[in-house]
């Protein structure tokens, strides 16, 4: 639900709005290939962007989830984090966990039948 409000309300407000974050998922395209040149051979590369290609490109919705199972493998190549970048990751998933949290206790939401949901994800 995350990347839904996301699009809708930042990313989908004008026709060029959604090439804004470009640059970033550029950058963070090249750094993530420039850290897996360097511990992963170029044969395992090519099978990981094929799989990835593969697993992305028939889905039609823009889920976080389906970026996991590259996450995942991505993480395991690469080199392992310091402390402080361990901590700095650690701090950024319990943000968003707390976040989560708030939303789904304290800020409920009602349809028009009068029926009451909660934000998940």
């Amino acid at each position: 639900h995350y990347v839904f409000y996301l699009w809708r309300r930042v990313l989908d407000r004008t026709p060029t709005a959604r090439y804004a974050l470009a640059p970033a998922f550029a950058a963070a395209w090249a750094l993530l290939l420039s850290g897996l040149r360097r511990r992963a051979s170029r044969l395992w590369l090519l099978g990981f962007l094929a799989c990835l290609v593969a697993q992305l490109l028939p889905a039609w919705l823009l889920e976080l989830r389906y970026f996991t199972p590259g996450l995942y493998l991505a993480a395991l190549r690469l080199e392992p984090p310091t402390r402080l970048q361990a901590a700095i990751m650690l701090a950024a998933f319990a943000a968003v966990n707390a976040v989560t949290m708030y939303l789904f206790l304290r800020r409920p939401y009602t349809f028009a039948d009068g029926s009451v949901a909660r934000f998940m994800w």
